[in-house]
């Protein structure tokens, strides 16, 4: 025989389990070591050639070298992106000067976290396309125009998603924009369980408007937040159930008595 008493206490805590859980699905950012690019000192003037700590160089045409760099840019107080960055101080960058139009060129990092099931996945990466100026020591260097870039989001060397603009991107001279991407996985990915992996890209394309130019992208303050996509029963849906079944124990009560 249903217990009326034991059916409404249970309910009442249902439903505050329900009205809890409902309100736990928020945004977890995922660890990315040198997120900001702030871990390297300079070594030469404003700069730091090499990789940044924590990202791996991506340079399937072997370019890198002599008047290719890749490394990091103290922007604050300097001569590029008006002297201040979007987080921190310092900022990714890919320059490309001796094999313009060649082979693209990227920084990767594998994360310690791995796919997971009903997950919405956001990429956020600060994109620079650097204004022309002096260095420290007095170089000038020709920046104009814009060599593409691109964002990638993957899964155990598998490609997720991908943001990209090529030479026309409206991102201004000695600007940062934002840009992100996409991913949501259902009950049973293929990839499940696989390393998480965040590529940058200078697409390295020759801007016809500015034929000389050196070719340079710059990227600031990467984040991946990862949020629950699991459907949860509204707290209004239970109640109404609820409500039902306490209606039920009560006719029985009167039909009892």
């Amino acid at each position: 025989m249903m217990n009326c008493k034991k059916v409404v206490a249970g309910l009442i805590l249902g439903l505050a389990a329900t009205s809890l859980t409902a309100t736990a699905a928020f945004s977890v950012p995922l660890d990315i070591v040198n997120h900001s690019f702030e871990d390297d000192a300079n070594t030469v003037n404003e700069f730091f050639f090499g990789n940044p700590t924590g990202w791996d160089l991506i340079d399937t045409g072997g370019i890198i070298g002599g008047g290719d760099l890749q490394g990091t840019l103290t922007v604050t107080g300097g001569n590029y992106f008006g002297g201040t960055a979007p987080d921190g101080d310092n900022v990714a960058l890919i320059f490309l000067s001796g094999d313009v139009g060649t082979t693209e060129v990227g920084l990767g990092q594998t994360l310690s976290s791995t796919l997971t099931a009903n997950t919405d996945y956001t990429l956020s990466v600060d994109v620079g396309n650097i204004n022309s100026g002096n260095a420290t020591n007095g170089t000038f260097f020709d920046l104009s125009g814009f060599p593409g870039y691109r964002i990638e989001l993957l899964a155990g060397g598998v490609l997720l998603a991908e943001d990209f603009e090529l030479t026309d991107s409206p991102i201004g001279e000695g600007e940062f924009a934002l840009r992100e991407l996409t991913f949501s996985t259902g009950a049973a990915p293929a990839l499940l369980g696989q390393d998480l992996e965040i590529r940058l890209f200078n697409l390295n394309l020759a801007d016809a408007n500015f034929p000389g130019a050196d070719l340079e992208v710059d990227f600031d303050n990467v984040r991946l937040d990862a949020s629950s996509n699991l459907e949860i029963p509204e707290p209004g849906a239970l109640a109404l159930f609820g409500l039902g079944l306490a209606g039920l124990c009560l006719a029985r009560r009167r039909r009892a008595g």
